[in-house]
């Protein structure tokens, strides 16, 4: 491995634990408005369902319909977040 300076090697850390740091307060903040917005539009909640409601339900349209959008909310929240962090540590290596 090449050495690297140790003040380098500090600002790198720094930055790294600022980014993370900020990542990991803001990756809060999405999960908790993510989790309103989905309360607020009433949709399926697939934890807080049990196996039977499920079993039961899956086969109703209004069902499957709530639970796809719910499906894509999240999916769409998460991929946010991995071209976040995508983005950052392209930031961060160059």
């Amino acid at each position: 491995l090449t050495p690297v300076p140790l003040r380098l090697r500090v600002i790198r850390y720094l930055f790294w634990i600022v980014v993370l740091s900020l990542k990991f307060l803001l990756a809060m903040k999405i999960f908790v408005s993510v989790w309103n917005a989905t309360q607020l539009l009433e949709f399926v909640n697939l934890g807080r369902e049990t196996p039977n409601d499920i079993l039961g339900l899956w086969r109703s349209s209004n069902w499957a319909a709530n639970f796809y959008e719910w499906t894509l909310v999240w999916a769409t929240a998460f991929f946010l977040f991995c071209a976040d962090t995508a983005m950052w540590l392209q930031v961060g290596c160059m």
